[in-house]
Parts: structure tokens; sequence; C-alpha cells
């Protein structure tokens, strides 16, 4: 961070990524998807949108393969960032709220979202899924759902789904094609 590496580092891991996802494409014949963090150095660089866009145009890959998890809450509405944003999900790349309801990114925060970037998606922060199978979390899980989808919200990701919560979102969302579990023991 302090040598302001993290730019270079952001777009050394996205060419891995779609290296990775390209193999899987066209070897193995799976079309899969990669969440990838951006940097708040990323977010605010000025080249952050072209350099996506060359890196991924290297590659036999949908833009929709590649998925960009946002946690730098505070920075999202800057107007270097929202400029870069806009330009990335336009190329077709679902943009991802990190740490819903359990960080800063919270349904007003969604709403404003969803203004910007139809169809983004939000991924539980793991501190509410591990509560799981608790009564009061399982209930509050499925009401934020069920609103976040009303929203518009295009893909729902719980995180740090492990065994003894695997029941339970097999139950409830097994189903669901816009629901991603994401596990670290699984």
């Amino acid at each position: 961070r302090a040598a302001n590496l993290l730019f270079d580092v952001d777009m050394e891991i996205l060419r891995k990524s779609c290296r990775w996802l390209e193999r899987l494409n066209e070897f193995a014949g799976l079309y899969r998807t990669i969440n990838t963090n951006l940097s708040d150095q990323s977010l605010q660089h000025p080249e952050l949108a072209r350099r996506i866009k060359n890196i991924t145009g290297q590659y036999r890959i949908n833009p929709s393969q590649i998925r960009f998890e946002l946690t730098e809450d505070d920075l999202l509405l800057e107007d270097r960032v929202l400029s870069n944003l806009k330009e990335i999900h336009a190329m077709g790349h679902l943009l991802i709220a990190d740490d819903y309801f359990a960080g800063s990114c919270n349904m007003e925060r969604a709403t404003i979202l969803q203004h910007y970037f139809p169809g983004f998606g939000v991924k539980f922060d793991q501190s509410v899924v591990m509560n799981l199978p608790g009564q009061s979390a399982a209930e509050q899980i499925m009401e934020h759902y069920h609103e976040l989808k009303q929203l518009g919200v295009g893909s729902v990701t719980m995180e740090g789904v492990e065994n003894q919560q695997l029941p339970w979102f097999m139950e409830h969302f097994s189903q669901n094609p816009s629901v991603r579990l994401q596990g670290y023991a699984l």
C-alpha cells in the first residue's frame, strides 16, 4: 500500500484470473465466474477502466465472467471512482457490494448502487452467515434477501458458508441460480 503497488497487483491478479477462466472455457468446457477485489488505489486510478478492458480483451472470456467486489464503500460515490465503475459496468462486468449487512453496505447504499449499476450484486458478510443456523440470523438473511431481490439486485453471495450452515442454505437457496455460496473449508 505504502509503495502504491496495489493497482499493479490488482491488474496482475486480473490477468491471472482471465488466463485461468480462458483455460476452463477451452479445455474443460466449463463456464465459470470469478470474483476479484479492487483496492482503493485501483478504484481511484485514472487508467483503471482502460487497463481492465485491455487485459480482459486479451483472453477469450465473456466480461460477465469477471465480477468485481467493492469493499471501499466510502469511495464508491466519488467522481473518479464513479466514472471508473460506470465504464467497468458498461463493459459487462458485474459489480458486487461486499460486506453487506455487517459492514457499511446496507439497504440504503444498495438502493443508491442499484440506481447507478442496475443488476449489481451483494455479498453477505461471513460474520452474519457464520451465526446460522440461529433462527434470528436466518430470518434476517431471508428478509434482506427478499428486499434485495425486490430492489433488482442481480446476484447474492453468501460468504463463509461452512459445513454447519450448508444444510440451511441448501434448503433455502439450492434451486436459486442468483444465489452463490462461498465457503472456506468446503
